[in-house]
């Protein structure tokens, strides 16, 4: 079935009056699938799993932008293929990142876009809201965008043309204040909503509103939240080159969302050692994610991977992933007594150190030399190189995979005109750790590669950007002494935990190796 739109509506102006489309007969629970900001994930693979789920889905819902990745120039539509994977076939919007060109690309054999025209289905109708909010006090991003006036409008349209329904809005923005807060283009860098006032006073004001699938904020993507009684999905994902995909499946009942779980697809280039060259071989031969390459027999990778890590190193990665946990590979090094375990915080840009922690051997005192305010970094620097005098031969033992600790301390020293010696006592030793053990985990933190030996912080929610806003936002601009007293010693609890964690993973991994080598031994 192919839907057709009113001929005015291929630009901002609307008629007075459109007609919505139905999709068919529908009763009981609505099975839903919701993605957004398809920006670098396979689209191919995409579809491979829709076609997997059981039961099918009613169905597909996607949020918007990068539309054109879906409409090859001389391929086929792979909105059409999407929509072929549901019942009901695809319901989608164009995102602000699009030329209101791309709105005639939204088509095909069940596909509709429902900012253009809405849709209903059964006791259900899906509202559509393109582009993004433009506001004085936003960023201007994009070429689709709209005043709050303007969505205001848009909406009650919409919502008169489906008559009495529950409603589904399909929107690019989440409502103003719900997963909406994103860093990208901030002046300061500090997360501001972006979000749609007219799209939250909507959802407030109309009790009917059930389901809001929405994208935009990549960091907020993989999330859902409850607000007014209706769910708010914000399906986004992230656009870097080594991105994980992630789509929602949701069962949507009459009272609202009964259940959703987030799925995802792992492509191989996630797996540290695996570059651009060598993902692309293992396409050729049919290997695309993380799942396929850890079943693969080991001569194919073998003759596929020609060069850097090890064929058996690598799948051994892609395993660990998959059974999430560690798996072993060589004996690990060993540390001294008189070792240095070290983690330092800064400002966003790295400007200047406010915190400097370690301790002396896995299990000694914890030190934390605290700047209150920025201008006494120089002073914690000079502390700091006190205290390693007492300790000359020591190593200073870090982990973050690109030397951060040692490159940073290095600068502001220089800056402040104090020796930089200690700096060449630095080894940065997550090249060590990732050759030793496979690990469950892509990232660099050294508390995400705690935590898969079982490692717990005392503040999980917290990370590297999230503690330098506190600090720079919240602790620097606190007039109170009892609630500064509170941060810093949270700041502190939090920079403590990525100093311990190092020691943690080290004697974890000594343990593995004594249950490989007794393993060995029976």
């Amino acid at each position: 079935m192919k839907f057709k739109y009113p001929r005015r509506l291929t630009g901002r102006k609307r008629p007075r009056s459109i007609k919505a489309v139905d999709l068919g007969a529908h009763s009981g629970p609505l099975r839903l699938v919701a993605f957004s900001d398809y920006r670098v994930q396979d689209i191919e693979l995409l579809i491979e799993e829709l076609s997997k789920l059981q039961p099918r889905a009613d169905l597909i819902l996607y949020a918007g932008d990068d539309i054109k990745r879906f409409r090859p120039p001389g391929g086929r539509n792979l909105f059409e293929a999407i929509a072929s994977q549901a019942r009901y076939g695809l319901c989608a919007v164009v995102g602000n990142d699009e030329e209101p060109s791309v709105r005639k690309l939204v088509s095909g054999t069940a596909v509709l876009n429902v900012h253009l025209v809405p849709a209903t289905l059964g006791s259900y109708a899906i509202l559509g809201l393109e582009g993004a909010p433009d506001r004085p006090d936003m960023v201007r991003i994009g070429s689709i965008l709209y005043s709050e006036q303007e969505i205001a409008k848009h909406l009650s349209l919409q919502r008169r043309t489906v008559g009495a329904a529950q409603l589904i809005i399909v929107s690019h923005a989440p409502p103003e204040g719900i997963l909406d807060r994103a860093v990208r283009f901030s002046p300061d860098k500090k997360p501001r909503s972006i979000g749609s006032r007219a799209l939250r006073k909507f959802v407030k004001d109309r009790k009917e509103v059930v389901l809001v699938v929405c994208g935009h904020v990549h960091r907020c993507g993989g999330l859902h939240k409850k607000v007014y009684g209706t769910s708010v999905v914000n399906a986004a994902n992230h656009d870097d080159c080594k991105a994980i995909a992630r789509f929602a499946i949701m069962e949507l009942e009459s009272a609202g969302l009964e259940t959703i779980e987030w799925r995802q697809i792992r492509p191989v280039c996630i797996v540290p050692g695996i570059g651009p060259v060598s993902a692309e071989r293992l396409r050729g031969i049919g290997i695309r994610t993380v799942e396929e390459l850890a079943a693969a027999p080991a001569e194919i990778v073998c003759r596929t991977v020609r060069f850097g890590h090890s064929p058996e190193v690598l799948m051994a990665r892609a395993r660990a992933i998959v059974e999430n946990r560690p798996i072993f590979l060589r004996p690990p090094r060993s540390t001294g007594d008189d070792e240095v375990f070290l983690d330092i915080e800064t400002d966003l840009n790295q400007k200047y150190i406010w915190l400097i922690g370690f301790c002396v051997g896995g299990k000694g005192k914890y030190h934390g030399f605290f700047a209150e305010s920025p201008r006494e970094e120089k002073k914690i620097l000079l502390d700091f190189l006190s205290f390693m005098e007492g300790h000359p031969e020591a190593k200073l033992l870090t982990c973050s995979g690109s030397r951060f600790e040692e490159r940073v301390i290095r600068g502001r020293l220089t800056f402040h005109g104090l020796s930089t010696a200690v700096c060449d006592r630095t080894i940065d030793l997550y090249q060590d750790i990732s050759q030793t053990v496979a690990l469950p985990t892509t990232s660099c933190q050294v508390k995400l590669i705690g935590a898969s030996f079982g490692y717990r912080c005392k503040h999980p929610n917290l990370d590297g950007y999230g503690v330098a806003l506190l600090y720079m936002h919240t602790y620097q601009k606190s007039k109170h002494r009892l609630q500064r007293r509170k941060l810093g010693r949270k700041l502190i609890e939090y920079n403590e935990d990525d100093v311990r964690s190092l020691p943690f993973i080290l004697n974890a991994l000594e343990d593995l190796w004594k249950k490989e080598e007794s393993g060995r031994g029976g």
